[in-house]
């Protein structure tokens, strides 16, 4: 395995050209084809963004600058990786494992493919429920008829008499002979005694209204019948049992994914089986871009070589370059978001950076091991 030194290219500092350099007795004088493989993917850069099969670009002229052969690949790579990758970069018949620096970025205006970039899930648009009826169809009952309604019937007055029955032929009783007698008797028919047309008129009243009575009462009782039996409360349904499953479902992931991320990191660590580790990064990095203090130490951990316990990266297997500079910058973000945890693993963090001689781990002890 050679060494690859990956810098922006001097002549073209705007951006999408990149120089690589190794040993000058690595490479020889000529033209060289270039593949690039990400470690993290599993994919290698073709012409039309990432895929599965091998391909190369070039070819591209090798120079030799004193110890260092060096050769300038442009815009059709350089556009299409993203910074802090691990590749495999091909050079010929020689390879060098490298981490993509972060100042060689792509051609202003140009489109970016990242290996790491997923696309983040959109917020559903919100939907009314859809509410089912079910339950046999009963009729209405008819309304009850308004008693006031009712046609009265008029009681009977005294103006409405009982026609009498006919009186009885009144027949005398004959007398005797004209004789004179000593003590003549004349006997009187017995008339019949007329009867009471008040009371009939009181009594045929109450039988009416008795009537009336017996007939409304049955009307109501029946039709209070099937009010009841229309309103009768139905028997509630049985709770279905819940699904085991339901706490980590698709529909869960996804709203924990655009929720707070304190949800989102539970659901990373309960359902760590079931989330592919480019949605996990998505939901990592909206936390992160949320300014959440979680969400910005477990970045630095994922970046730092000492800590590989985190079941994100035990469980669902989501893994980034190791960078203690990259490392140190979040350990310091989540730290100024209020992570006392953070704070304790920067300062070892930054003991380790002291010791090393690179520019980009003297640059992060400046930037964020000073305080």
């Amino acid at each position: 395995m050679m060494r690859l030194d990956v810098t922006c290219d001097p002549a073209r500092p705007d951006g999408g050209y990149a120089r690589l350099a190794t040993d000058a007795t690595t490479l020889p004088e000529g033209e060289v084809v270039v593949s690039v493989f990400d470690a993290f993917s599993e994919r290698y850069l073709g012409q039309n963004g990432w895929q599965s099969e091998p391909a190369g670009f070039g070819p591209y002229p090798v120079r030799h600058e004193g110890n260092d052969a060096a050769l300038v690949i442009g815009p059709e790579i350089v556009n299409q990786v993203e910074e802090y990758a691990a590749l495999r970069i091909t050079i010929g018949a020689l390879e060098a494992e490298v981490t993509w620096p972060d100042d060689v970025v792509p051609m202003p205006g140009a489109a970016q493919i990242g290996g790491l970039h997923v696309a983040h899930p959109t917020t559903p648009a919100p939907s009314q429920p859809k509410v089912t009826l079910s339950g046999p169809v009963r009729q209405a009952p008819e309304p009850e008829p308004d008693p006031a309604a009712l046609p009265e019937t008029p009681p009977p007055t005294e103006d409405h008499e009982t026609p009498e029955p006919p009186a009885e032929p009144t027949h005398a009783v004959p007398v005797a002979d004209p004789e004179p007698v000593e003590d003549p008797t004349v006997v009187l028919p017995v008339q019949p005694e007329k009867p009471n047309r008040r009371l009939l008129g009181y009594l045929l009243l109450v039988l009416l209204l008795a009537l009336l009575a017996a007939g409304g009462a049955d009307y109501y009782f029946n039709n209070r019948g099937a009010d009841t039996a229309a309103v009768a409360p139905v028997a509630p349904t049985p709770a279905a049992a819940p699904d085991p499953d339901a706490a980590c479902s698709q529909d869960t992931i996804d709203l924990a994914a655009l929720g707070d991320f304190s949800r989102a990191r539970r659901v990373l660590e309960t359902c760590a089986d079931r989330i592919p580790p480019p949605q996990a990064l998505a939901m990592i990095e909206n936390g992160a871009a949320a300014g959440n203090a979680d969400a910005l130490e477990l970045f630095g951990e994922l970046y730092d070589a000492q800590v590989n316990d985190s079941p994100i990266e035990t469980a669902i297997g989501l893994q980034l370059p190791e960078s203690a500079p990259k490392a140190a910058e979040y350990y310091a973000r989540a730290r100024d978001a209020g992570s006392s945890r953070a704070e304790i693993r920067l300062v070892t963090l930054c003991a380790e950076l002291r010791a090393a001689s690179d520019t980009l781990s003297q640059n992060a002890v400046e930037e964020f091991c000073s305080q």
